[in-house]
């Protein structure tokens, strides 16, 4: 899952596909979610083939490291970093209606596994 909203950043970069990386909770105090923004779904993807593979060489070879054998890849990520409210039972698809919820993110469509990503502006 991710969401579509096409947000210029103060450096004039323009990322369209968005994706929680990680929601982690501060016991009784907040959640942080960790959002990952890309240029687009194809440059996602293109990180995402990159690790696998990297991953499957350093198997391959008897690493157990997560990014053991990392393939070089050309990747632009934006990563944010929220805090939302204290939610003992927040699921990564409640951090993505969180995240919507953001004025910055309004009007943000959801993209679900092999989904094109819409185009408009």
């Amino acid at each position: 899952m991710a969401i579509s909203k096409k947000i210029t950043l103060a450096n004039g970069v323009a990322v369209n596909y968005h994706r929680v990386v990680s929601v982690n909770t501060v016991t009784n105090v907040s959640n942080i979610i960790e959002l990952a923004s890309y240029t687009s779904k194809a440059k996602r993807a293109e990180e995402k083939a990159a690790l696998e593979a990297g991953r499957a060489a350093a198997a391959a070879e008897g690493g157990d490291a997560p990014n053991a054998g990392a393939v070089e890849h050309d990747v632009f990520i934006q990563t944010s970093y929220f805090n939302a409210d204290y939610d003992q039972g927040m699921t990564i698809v409640d951090a993505y209606e969180w995240v919507k919820a953001l004025p910055e993110f309004e009007g943000a469509t959801d993209v679900l596994e092999g989904e094109e990503v819409p185009t408009a502006e």
